[in-house]
């Protein structure tokens, strides 16, 4: 299993490691985020297709077969995005979940290297831009305890 630097974009330990064809290493989506705009790394500037995350190469470390297993968890955040219901990562997850148990009105989190604040109770996310914040009426699934896998 590999032991990993943190993402270059987020700084953490890479969620869901995905190796990029210049051999750079990312968190799945901060190499989504930061690649689609400007198809190209955001290190090294190469140029990276888009359809690369249509099959990326993941890196299997012992964080990903603990993500994998999602029965450890009592409590799940979803979001209604363009093609259906997405679950969020563990992290996001879990700090949703807090701001929401200490009953914050709204909580910041990073996406694909982009600011959404989450307003729990008009249940919606806002993108914050660098000049002014839109709003993305996207829908939040609270607390769910179980999930149906297909």
């Amino acid at each position: 299993m590999a032991n990993l630097e943190p993402c270059p974009v987020c700084l953490n330990q890479p969620t869901y490691p995905t190796k990029l064809p210049c051999s750079h290493i990312f968190c799945f989506l901060c190499a989504k985020g930061a690649i689609l705009p400007t198809h190209k790394c955001p290190l090294c500037r190469r140029h990276i297709s888009p359809s690369f995350f249509n099959n990326p190469e993941l890196i299997q470390t012992e964080s990903t077969l603990e993500v994998a297993s999602l029965s450890s968890i009592d409590y799940h955040w979803f979001y209604e995005g363009y093609n259906g219901w997405w679950l969020y990562d563990e992290q996001t997850s879990n700090d949703i979940e807090t701001a929401y148990q200490n009953e914050e009105l709204f909580v910041e989190v990073l996406i694909a290297g982009f600011i959404y604040v989450i307003d729990f109770e008009k249940r919606y996310n806002i993108e914050l831009l660098a000049s002014e914040p839109v709003a993305n009426n996207c829908k939040l699934i609270i607390n769910i305890t179980t999930i149906v896998n297909k």
